[in-house]
């Protein structure tokens, strides 16, 4: 098994480290050179997003690459390497999904009817936004920073206290942020129908 996925690495990473980083370069310059996405808050997630993909195919998915493909690992090596690897492989994974998750929340405020959700979805908030985002899932890992070591003569293995607890935690504060929109829009909706309801018995 081993050898197989030698084999696949050697000659799929490659490929994914080249198109994926024209795709991100160009997602990039689709967003930034074009005025309608420019001015447009969830451009900013999806930039964003962009500029993560990069720092995955670059900090983590190139290195797996030198392991597999030419046997440098500098993972084994060094310790601290190993640390700041591992903690950057799971911050960088982890942002990705979150940041998407904005801008469909981004998305759902835009179209809302409730004029203080379509505040949220302004080009001010959003970088708050992302950068909260991002901030609070370093945080949630930085653990790994202590709690990761070498294991000579195979490879690292990681000791990962808590993540568990720390993607739940994120996940039901999205959730219960979600569920309190859908419900704040539904009330919206209700007060909405019952004035016109009212105006036309009037």
């Amino acid at each position: 098994m081993a050898s197989v996925y030698t084999q696949v690495s050697y000659y799929v990473q490659p490929l994914i480290i080249i198109f994926g980083t024209i795709g991100a370069l160009l997602n990039q310059a689709l967003f930034y050179y074009r005025k309608p996405l420019r001015t447009a808050s969830c451009t900013y997630y999806f930039r964003a997003l962009s500029t993560n993909d990069l720092c995955v195919i670059w900090f983590v998915i190139f290195i797996q690459w030198l392991d597999s493909a030419f046997n440098i690992s500098p993972t084994e090596d060094y310790d601290w390497f190993c640390k700041l690897f591992t903690y950057l492989n799971y911050t960088f994974y982890t942002i990705s999904p979150y940041y998407i998750v904005l801008a469909c929340l981004d998305r759902l405020c835009t179209s809302s009817t409730n004029v203080h959700l379509r505040r949220i979805a302004t080009v001010r908030v959003a970088p708050f936004l992302i950068t909260g985002t991002a901030i609070i899932i370093f945080l949630a890992y930085v653990h790994v920073l202590f709690y990761v070591n070498v294991s000579y003569g195979t490879s690292f293995y990681v000791y990962t206290l808590g993540t568990p607890f720390y993607r739940d935690e994120l996940f039901k504060l999205f959730k219960r942020i979600r569920h309190r929109l859908h419900r704040h829009e539904d009330s919206t909706v209700d007060i909405h129908r019952h004035q016109v309801v009212r105006e036309a018995g009037d």
